[in-house]
């Protein structure tokens, strides 16, 4: 439980800086506080994929309109995730003034491994964000037409206050732990702009010092300079340029003890587990809440290095 509110307020200057600037995000929050039942690392993740994709649905810019409030009543209207009980919910409006869905792209915009960005997309699936939304027994809508912006809505069941206020407390005094950094740098391999920026100021946060990338060029380009001085490299698998899993390979060969995580939404794990136990290279699976990733983060530059 948590305080979408408060969240949402946290979360402002991330996005802003991930949208860039040619976007403006104009944020409307009902008075009040809106208590949700939910997790705020899963529900973070989705807010920011949904922010992303309005951005890119807005390629000459625009205005991405981010709302909450409360709804009390059924979620007949938003008729997607059926059997949701009656009750207090609270809501999550994203709109933006891009370029619409036709409808048959609406029906399908839930639909497994369905993407309208090619693959890996923004590492979280549409379809994700409706499983994400169901086990919170929520629901989620959306309403689009051409040439007039697309808006989704999300309900979350609303929680008591008091509880609220007090699993708040617990989240901000858990993420004091032992996972933050000491100044080690991350070589961060992203073509994703939003999520590489997301990730990277997350990292920043914790106190990392964390040198982005947008493809296997600038990675190895970045590498040189650095004389491959990183504690840590953090790799999509998918990149314009190549396979993220042959460059960590090509730089585990040559350097055996440099930590390296790989992370994707779309590739089956089980087709990587040579590459990864032969390298000893972690692995994070898209969607990942951010408190995930900094714990993964974390316990791996605390472990051991292996001797070569």
């Amino acid at each position: 439980m948590f305080d979408l509110g408060a969240a949402i307020t946290d979360m402002e200057k991330m996005l802003i800086r991930i949208i860039g600037e040619d976007v403006q995000l104009v944020t409307e929050l009902d008075h009040g506080t809106f208590p949700v039942r939910a997790d705020v690392g899963q529900i973070e993740q989705v807010l920011m994929n949904l922010v992303i994709n309005a951005r890119h649905a807005m390629p000459e810019g625009g205005a991405i309109h981010l709302r909450a409030g409360r709804h009390t009543g059924t979620l007949d209207e938003v008729n997607l995730i059926a059997g949701a009980p009656s009750g207090d919910y609270t809501f999550i409006e994203v709109t933006d003034e891009g370029t619409g869905m036709e409808p048959d792209l609406i029906a399908r915009i839930f639909e497994p491994f369905y993407t309208t960005k090619g693959l890996d997309g923004t590492g979280l699936g549409l379809s994700v964000v409706y499983g994400i939304i169901e086990q919170h027994d929520g629901g989620i809508d959306v309403q689009s037409e051409l040439g007039q912006g697309t808006t989704f809505r999300i309900f979350l069941p609303s929680a008591p206050a008091e509880q609220a206020r007090r699993a708040e407390g617990q989240r901000e005094q858990a993420a004091n732990n032992s996972f933050a950094g000491s100044g080690q740098r991350i070589l961060l391999v992203e073509d994703e702009a939003g999520v590489r920026n997301f990730v990277m100021e997350a990292l920043k946060k914790n106190d990392y010092e964390v040198i982005p990338a947008g493809s296997i060029r600038e990675a190895d380009q970045l590498f040189a300079e650095y004389d491959g001085e990183f504690d840590l490299i953090f790799s999509d698998a998918v990149l314009p340029d190549g396979n993220g899993i042959n460059m960590l390979e090509r730089i585990l060969s040559s350097f055996p003890q440099m930590r390296a995580l790989l992370s994707t939404g779309y590739t089956d794990k089980h087709n990587l587990l040579g590459m990864l136990e032969e390298f000893h290279v972690h692995f994070l699976q898209k969607p990942y809440p951010l408190p995930k990733l900094i714990e993964t983060v974390g316990e791996i530059l605390q472990e051991e290095i292996l001797p070569a």
